[in-house]
C-alpha cells in the first residue's frame, strides 16, 4: 500500500502560474490535505505522548498480572507515533518540494510507513489475542511479561520482512517534471508484479488480521456469557457472586468493548483508502480524484491520531493517569507563571524606586538655594 496508481501527481509551487481547473483541483486538495494532516500530527502526537506518559506510570504501579496490555499499548502507541513523525510529514514533503534526502532515505526511511501501519494493526490483533488467551482459558499456561516482550519484538522483526524489505529493492528517486523535480516511488518491473504485492499486502494487513480478531472476539463473547451466567448462578446458592467472578467479568467487558472499538475505529480510517487503491489498480477512476485521494490518504493517517482518543476515553485508568499528568502540567504552569510574576514585580518595583530616587535627585540639583541659605544661617549663628 506505499504507492499505488492512485498517487496523485507531485504539485510544485511552480503549478500555481497554470491557469488549468486540474491543477486548481490538485492545489485545493493539496491545501486540504495539509490542513488535515497538521490537526492529525497535533492530536496524534499529543495523545499519543500522553498514553506512553500514563501506561510508564501505570507500568511502575501494576502487579505482574496486569502489565502484559501495557506492552501492547505501548507498542502501538511508538507505532502511532512513528506513523506522526516519520510517515505523515514525508507524505506532504513530496507535495512541495523536491526528495531532499538522497537514494539511501528513499530506500530504506520511507516504506517505513507500511512497516508502522503493519505493526499497528499487528499489535491490535495480539491484544486480542491476548484477552482471548486470558478469558477463555484454552490453555492451562497463561501469557506473562516475557511472551508479551517476544510477540512484540516478532510483530517488529515480521512487519518489517513483509511490508518494508520487499519495497527496498522497488523504491526509486524519479524525475517527474523537466526541472529536475525528485520524487520517491515505487518503480515496479511489471503491473503484474505490483498488483500481486497489492494483493499480498491487503491480505497481511486486513484479510488475516480481520478473521483472526472476529474468531477472538467470538470466544470471547461465549466466553463472558458463560462468565455472566456463573454470575448469576451463584448469587441465589451463596447470597451473593464472588469478587474474582465480579472482577474478571467487568474487567473483561470493558477491554473487549475498548478493543472492538479501536479494530471499528481502524477498519473505517484504513478501509476508504484501501477500496480506492484497489479501484485505481484494477479498474479505472474517471475524472480528477485529487480531492478524494486527500481525504482517503489523511483519513488513512487520522487512525493514528484516533487511537489514543479511543483508549484515554475508554480506559478509566489512563484517563484518571492523563488526568493526573495535565494537573501537574497546570501546576507547573503555574509556578513558572508566578516566578516570572515575581521578577516581573521585583523588577518593576527596583524600576520604580530608581525613578522615585532620580527625581529626587532632579528636584534637589534644581534648588541649590536652599542648602545655601541655611548654610549662611547656620555661619552667621
Amino acid at each position: 500500500m506505499n504507492e499505488t496508481s492512485s498517487r496523485t501527481n507531485t504539485l510544485t509551487w511552480n503549478d500555481l502560474e497554470g491557469r488549468d481547473s486540474v491543477v486548481r483541483d490538485q492545489w485545493g486538495a493539496t491545501v486540504l490535505q495539509l490542513c488535515l494532516s497538521c490537526l492529525i500530527a497535533v492530536v496524534g502526537f499529543v495523545g499519543n505522548v500522553l498514553v506512553l506518559v500514563a501506561a510508564y506510570q501505570l507500568y511502575k504501579h501494576r502487579t505482574h498480572r496486569n502489565t502484559r496490555s501495557t506492552y501492547y499499548i505501548i507498542n502501538l502507541s511508538l507505532a502511532d507515533l512513528s506513523i506522526i513523525l516519520l510517515a505523515l510529514p514525508l507524505e506532504m514533503l513530496m507535495h512541495f518540494t523536491s526528495w531532499p534526502f538522497g537514494e539511501f532515505t528513499c530506500k530504506f526511511i520511507y516504506p517505513l510507513r507500511d512497516v508502522f501501519v503493519m505493526v499497528a494493526i499487528m499489535t491490535i490483533t495480539a491484544l486480542s489475542v491476548e484477552r482471548y488467551w486470558v478469558i477463555t482459558g484454552p490453555f492451562k499456561a497463561k501469557p506473562n511479561q516475557k511472551h508479551a516482550r517476544i510477540i512484540i519484538a516478532s510483530i517488529w522483526v515480521i512487519g518489517y520482512l513483509y511490508a518494508g524489505l520487499p519495497l527496498v529493492f522497488v523504491m526509486k528517486l524519479v524525475k517527474v517534471t523537466d526541472n529536475n523535480f525528485l520524487t520517491c516511488e515505487t518503480s515496479w518491473k511489471s503491473t503484474a508484479e505490483e498488483r500481486v504485492h497489492v494483493i499480498l499486502t491487503l491480505f497481511a494487513c486486513l484479510v488475516v488480521p480481520s478473521c483472526i480478531i472476529t474468531f477472538c472476539y467470538i470466544k470471547i463473547a461465549k466466553s463472558l456469557q458463560k462468565l455472566q451466567a456463573r454470575r448469576t448462578s451463584i448469587v441465589p446458592q451463596e447470597g451473593k457472586p464472588t469478587t474474582s467472578v465480579i472482577s474478571l467479568v467487568e474487567q473483561s467487558k470493558k477491554v473487549a468493548k475498548m478493543l472492538v472499538i479501536i479494530v471499528v475505529a481502524f477498519c473505517c480510517c484504513v478501509l476508504p483508502y484501501t477500496m480506492f487503491a484497489l479501484v485505481a489498480q484494477f479498474g479505472h477512476i474517471y475524472g480528477t480524484h485529487f480531492v478524494w485521494y486527500s481525504l482517503f490518504i489523511s483519513l488513512f493517517f487520522a487512525h493514528s491520531a484516533v487511537n489514543p482518543v479511543i483508549l484515554i476515553i475508554m480506559s478509566k485508568e489512563y484517563r484518571s493517569e492523563v488526568a493526573k499528568i495535565v494537573r501537574r502540567l497546570r501546576d507547573v504552569c503555574w509556578k513558572v507563571e508566578a516566578v516570572r510574576a515575581y521578577f516581573t514585580d521585583r523588577k518593576a518595583h527596583t524600576y520604580r524606586q530608581h525613578r522615585i530616587e532620580s527625581e529626587n535627585g532632579a528636584q534637589l540639583m534644581e534648588s541649590p538655594g536652599v542648602d545655601g541659605e541655611q548654610q549662611q544661617k547656620s555661619t552667621e549663628l
